[in-house]
């Protein structure tokens, strides 16, 4: 079973409510943080705790168990100094790890020489996904690692079908290495036909097959990835 994180998330808009909760979801332990009550409101039966709470001030911050958080999340977006004077209070606070929203180039390159850990550009990312998706119609989730790098979910390749993990060997051939693969299993339900969702191989290697409906979670160069969607 994974670990139960703390997580606290800063700014509970549309980008920032759908994360809160959705980790919530997940099991993790989450607190979002919201000058705005109605957004408070809106999210306080699906999040483990909401709080109200102006997060450019140092005395409100310190009441937060900030030193007990594995990530801070700041998910603001409209208010740009907002989020700048957040994750620059965190800092000084010292939390373990913090993942910042960005919105415009600039922002991020701001963030970065703040000295964020991990940058999230939403919008850039599901712009990206979903031109890859058309493009492709393979691809079903992006994450952006750097520039160059990305982290792709796609969907099998008919031509990977039938055939081993080792023979195709994406490292050597496409320079793209298989973090993990998904396969569809039957969950069954209450008085309900079983439902049909993907799950985690935990226990592939070289000599598993590649099924039908298998997704692949591969890291790698873009340009790794476009070579691979031009060789079907």
């Amino acid at each position: 079973m994974k670990n139960q994180m703390r997580i606290i998330v800063f700014g509970l808009g549309v980008f920032g409510g759908a994360l809160a909760e959705e980790l919530t979801r997940l099991g993790h332990d989450v607190i979002g943080v919201d000058a705005n009550n109605h957004h408070v409101e809106e999210h306080k039966e699906k999040v483990t705790d909401c709080v109200c709470m102006i997060s450019t001030e140092a005395h409100s911050l310190k009441t937060l168990p900030l030193r007990e958080a594995d990530l801070c999340v700041v998910a603001m977006g409209a208010d740009f100094s907002q989020s700048i004077q957040t994750i620059a209070l965190l800092k000084q606070l010292e939390v373990k790890h913090i993942a910042a929203r960005c919105t415009t180039p600039l922002h991020r390159r701001i963030i970065e020489a703040i000295g964020v850990d991990t940058i999230i550009y939403p919008e850039l990312e599901v712009a990206e996904t979903f031109a890859n998706r058309i493009d492709s119609g393979l691809l079903q989730g992006l994450y952006l690692v750097d520039t160059n790098n990305r982290i792709f979910e796609i969907n099998l390749p008919k031509f990977l079908i039938g055939r081993t993990v080792g023979e195709v060997d994406l490292e050597k051939n496409f320079k793209l290495k298989i973090i993990t693969i998904k396969r569809t299993k039957s969950i069954r339900q209450l008085n309900a036909k079983p439902k049909e969702e993907f799950a985690v191989l935990e226990d592939w290697n070289a000599e598993t097959l590649f099924e039908n409906d298998d997704r692949l979670i591969v890291f790698g160069h873009t340009m790794s990835f476009k070579k691979l969607m031009k060789s079907f």
